[in-house]
């Protein structure tokens, strides 16, 4: 909740991205395939909601 309102909250969550992500990776069997599609489709859609955008080059 505090993520928008307070800049330490941020840097903190993002400092622990990379801890879970390759937690996530360490996964086995169905659970992987469902962590890997997350976050591939959560890189997909901020990358669609780009689109239009300044600096793409194909808007």
């Amino acid at each position: 909740m505090t993520y928008w309102l307070v800049e330490v909250t941020a840097r903190i969550f993002e400092s622990g991205f990379f801890v879970v992500f390759f937690a996530g990776l360490t996964l086995r069997g169905w659970r992987r395939q469902v962590f890997l599609g997350i976050v591939m489709g959560a890189g997909a859609l901020a990358w669609v909601l780009r689109i239009g955008q300044p600096g793409l080059g194909f808007a």
